[in-house]
């Protein structure tokens, strides 16, 4: 799966790696991940589980983010969400459905 995103420019942020959590929620809002690559994170005073971690070059450009997470079972038909988290703060979500 292919995640794309815009990562916004902020002209108080410092040009440096940024550590993005992805969090895929299936249909009974379980998180998806795949043997050793999901983890735990702090979001508003709490441990919540995620799918996917990667470190990001933030150019403070507008610039556009890609993010692979492969997973060798098949997803069950229905709604997922998909959450993004960057410094303890949720900076996106979407959502795709699965026929």
């Amino acid at each position: 799966m292919k995640i794309t995103f815009i990562m916004p420019s902020n002209p108080l942020a410092l040009k440096t790696n940024k550590d993005i959590y992805v969090r895929i929620l299936d249909i009974n809002g379980a998180v998806v991940n795949e043997s050793g690559l999901g983890g735990v994170l702090w979001f508003e005073g709490r441990e919540i589980g995620y799918s996917t971690r990667q470190s990001v070059p933030f150019e403070n450009n507008d610039q556009q983010v890609d993010i692979f997470f492969r997973r060798d079972t098949s997803y069950k038909p229905g709604s997922y969400t998909v959450e993004l988290y960057s410094e303890g703060i949720r900076i996106g979500d979407g959502q795709f459905d699965v026929k």
